[in-house]
């Protein structure tokens, strides 16, 4: 058998990985990579983030990726503007997380609108959200069966960079 074909999504660019773990807990990513078939290639798909591809694997950065007209519009109008001040509350950041200027949901029309990151998704065998924005891209991928397991693991985006920065 030859090896898994993992992508990490990192949906939040600098937001990502900033989750908590015990020294001791390993990470989805770092459990694949010690799997006896081992990893074939790990592709990143970002936004913004800075990093170098893994295990011969690529970076996608979706920066550059318009994720469609209904943002620009929404942009346009200060819907961005109305998303980072009610970002500063509880309630807000729940509101937030309902509309369409969720990091989530702009991430995921990235994604749709990249012929790139959707073959990296069909190639994978593994989806890993590194980050809550990460998250709707990886149960999609699920979903349609264009990957056979998904995870949503913070303690991966560390184990994803420190692997970066040996290579």
């Amino acid at each position: 058998m030859t090896g898994l074909r993992v992508v990490v999504l990192y949906g939040s660019g600098h937001e990502s990985g900033h989750g908590s773990s015990l020294a001791t807990e390993s990470s989805r990513l770092g459990e694949v990579l010690a799997r006896p078939e081992g990893a074939e290639a790990v592709d990143i798909i970002s936004v913004g983030m800075p990093a170098r591809p893994l295990r011969r694997g690529e970076h996608l950065d979706l920066s550059a990726v318009d994720p469609g007209r209904a943002d620009a519009l929404l942009r346009r109008f200060g819907g961005e503007r109305l998303r980072r001040r009610l970002s500063g509350s509880p309630l807000g950041r729940l509101l937030n997380s309902m509309g369409p200027l969720d990091a989530g949901r702009v991430f995921a029309r990235r994604v749709r609108r990249s012929t790139e990151a959707r073959a990296a998704l069909r190639r994978a065998d593994i989806a890993i959200a590194v980050d809550s924005a990460g998250v709707i891209v990886a149960a999609t991928a699920l979903r349609r069966r264009h990957v056979r397991e998904a995870y949503y693991d913070t303690r991966s985006a560390v184990v994803g960079l420190r692997e970066s920065l040996e290579a």
